[in-house]
């Protein structure tokens, strides 16, 4: 039996942009990262990022010796999560339905600016869970 929070594959780092946010006291724009399965970046089309190139990440080693990266907000387990689909459809007993990839969205980005970022991508069609579907980009026009 497979375990409850089973890995499902490898991580790439996502760039949603900068947003304002206080830190320490002041604000400052900050950019905001989430990761996504990497079956789903590259079958959306969505442009990953490389943790070396992020400003201000570096690397420590943690307890045990491995290397981990720091000094940068990255979002683990979002909260928020869009399901997007390319529009590709799966057969199934009922007839056809399109196929959706979860993708986790740091809760300080809006739909609006995650459906910009999303856009540029090969993503046609995106879904909250339990919601409605909508057409985007080129799909929507």
């Amino acid at each position: 039996m497979a375990k409850k929070n089973a890995a499902k594959g490898p991580r790439q780092i996502i760039d949603w942009g900068s947003v304002t946010k206080k830190v320490n006291g002041k604000k400052t724009n900050v950019h905001v990262y989430s990761r996504v399965i990497k079956s789903a970046v590259d079958a959306l089309g969505l442009k990953a990022t490389d943790a070396r190139k992020i400003a201000g990440a570096t690397t420590k080693k943690d307890k045990k010796g491995r290397l981990r990266l720091s000094g940068v907000s990255i979002t683990k387990s979002a909260s928020r999560v869009i399901l997007c689909s390319t529009g590709d459809k799966r057969k199934s007993k009922s007839g056809e339905s399109l196929i959706y990839h979860r993708v986790p969205v740091p809760p300080e980005i809006s739909l609006a600016k995650a459906v910009a970022v999303l856009s540029k991508s090969k993503v046609k069609f995106i879904k909250i869970p339990n919601g409605h579907e909508y057409a985007i980009g080129k799909a929507g026009k």
